[in-house]
């Protein structure tokens, strides 16, 4: 049983002091939660405390004791009340005993008279206790069962006379969790107007009559103070009605907010104004269609581009969170997508992939509750697929493939650095592996192949020789000359007159 909040309210210190320490408190089921020096601070304290007793004195400066308890009676604080006087006053008995106080003591106080007057009082709160839980019970049933099951009750509207009304949805992901623990907390945190229900692995707030800031302040705290207690949960806030005959709308809101844990699992509050604040960060940082998305993210898998896989990765799963779309579309689209791939692959490598595998992944997709969970196993999905490829890539002879590239590519600029980003290998790695395969580099090589190819354009006779050197890939008439004769033995001039000069003793 929770202990009885108490609030001392006397001008004196060494009586505020005296009563804290007259008794053990705990004992009889009270505990002291603050005390104030006048009627006022009293007052103020009531109102944030909601004490289930203050024990005030009379005559205090600018609002004795009655005042005070009348006070926060028009306020609604049905709080219980002790008196203190040090005079035996009957015209102060009377006021009392009009407001409802069950106990009046002289100063000094005696012990046994207060434990007395503690034991009535309890037995009071707690009758007073059992029936608010009762009428809150009948009441948060009634909103309950309209809420869920949509059965309207005309009583509500008797019961239920507010402007303004808002629906919070606690929803935990285990089942392991204490729902009374957390009521407590709800009603610690919320406001009196505030009808608490639980349904299936939830609960349920309906808060009236509060602006939308103190809403959302109140969500802020209730969230930090439940996951202090417990596993990590989610608060759905809905938006505002203002009628009772809306109340079945906003649980519809809070259930489709409710869906967007598995786009958004990092947020532990979720309304639809959050959601719009994270849709626009994502506008400003996001560009691609999905299409585009979709045949980058392929074309990184075949060339085995595991940093560029990892980024159209996560730029698919920001698509999704831009677009806000529906979980199942989203489990669908990204099943459908990951069998056109399977299909792709298998093609390109020309082997099947086994079935149980790819029904794995599916399987994956559709149980995840989260996406960013859902995003993580792809990412290892698609790291596997590209160490096929590259698996595949190795059994390849690297040299043979720069040997085609050149033969077609030799008048263009071309580099192991280009090479390297064309067949996904390191230029160094290239540049290495072919001196030990064909015992010189790649740029003699190259060099090799380009005079052959000028030597047959001298030949044929149809260029000048500045021309010839830029078909052949140097832009740089200079150098061409200068590596022609290195390897020719001969300018590129004595070589074609030359060829002319044979070529013309042969026809004589």
């Amino acid at each position: 049983m929770s202990m009885y909040k108490v609030l001392i309210v006397d001008d004196e210190p060494i009586v505020r002091e005296g009563l804290e320490w007259i008794i053990e408190w705990e004992k009889y089921n009270y505990q002291i939660v603050d005390t104030a020096e006048n009627g006022k601070e009293g007052l103020e304290k009531i109102r944030l405390l909601q004490p289930d007793l203050v024990v005030t004195d009379i005559r205090m400066p600018e609002i004795n004791g009655i005042e005070m308890v009348r006070q926060a009676r028009k306020e609604g604080f049905d709080c219980e009340c002790i008196i203190l006087s040090g005079h035996s006053d009957f015209t102060y008995a009377q006021e009392a005993i009009e407001l409802g106080m069950l106990s009046y003591l002289l100063k000094p106080i005696d012990e046994d008279e207060l434990i007395r007057s503690l034991s009535k009082i309890s037995e009071e709160i707690k009758k007073k206790k059992q029936i608010e839980e009762y009428q809150d019970y009948s009441l948060s049933s009634l909103v309950k069962t309209y809420i869920i099951r949509g059965q309207y009750n005309d009583n509500l509207e008797v019961f239920l006379s507010y402007d303004f009304y808002q629906l919070i949805g606690c929803f935990f992901h285990t089942s392991e969790i204490d729902q009374d623990q957390i009521k407590d907390i709800m009603k610690r945190v919320l406001p009196k107007n505030t009808f608490i229900f639980s349904h299936s692995n939830a609960l349920f707030a309906l808060v009236c009559d509060e602006t939308v800031t103190v809403v959302n302040h109140l969500v802020s705290l209730l969230e930090k103070k439940i996951n202090q207690c417990q596993s990590k949960s989610v608060l759905v806030l809905s938006e505002r009605a203002a009628s009772v005959k809306e109340l079945r709308r906003l649980y519809n809101e809070i259930k489709e907010l409710e869906n967007k844990q598995y786009l958004f699992p990092q947020l532990a509050i979720l309304s639809h104004q959050i959601l719009a604040d994270e849709a626009e960060k994502k506008n400003s940082t996001f560009v691609l269609d999905k299409s585009e998305l979709r045949a980058n993210l392929l074309q990184a898998t075949i060339s085995g581009q595991a940093a560029q896989m990892t980024t159209y990765l996560e730029q698919l799963f920001h698509y999704y969170q831009k677009n806000t779309w529906n979980v199942n579309m989203i489990k669908a689209d990204l099943s459908n997508l990951c069998s056109y791939y399977f299909e792709t692959i298998e093609e390109e490598l020309d082997k099947p992939l086994k079935e149980s595998e790819k029904n794995k992944v599916v399987s994956v997709i559709w149980s995840n509750k989260s996406l960013y969970d859902t995003f993580d196993f792809l990412k290892e999905v698609f790291k596997d697929m590209g160490r096929m490829f590259y698996a595949k890539n190795e059994k390849k002879d690297v040299v043979e493939d720069i040997i085609q590239i050149t033969y077609k590519q030799y008048d263009e600029d071309l580099t192991l650095q280009y090479l390297g980003k064309k067949l996904n290998y390191s230029h160094s790695y290239l540049g290495k592996k072919f001196k030990a395969q064909k015992q010189k580099s790649y740029r003699t090589f190259l060099d090799e192949v380009r005079i052959e190819k000028a030597k047959k354009l001298l030949r044929e006779g149809q260029y000048l020789i500045y021309e010839i050197s830029d078909r052949v890939g140097y832009t740089n008439a200079d150098y061409f000359y200068k590596k022609f004769k290195k390897l020719v033995g001969m300018s590129p001039k004595s070589y074609q007159k030359q060829y002319i000069d044979v070529k013309e003793g042969d026809e004589v």
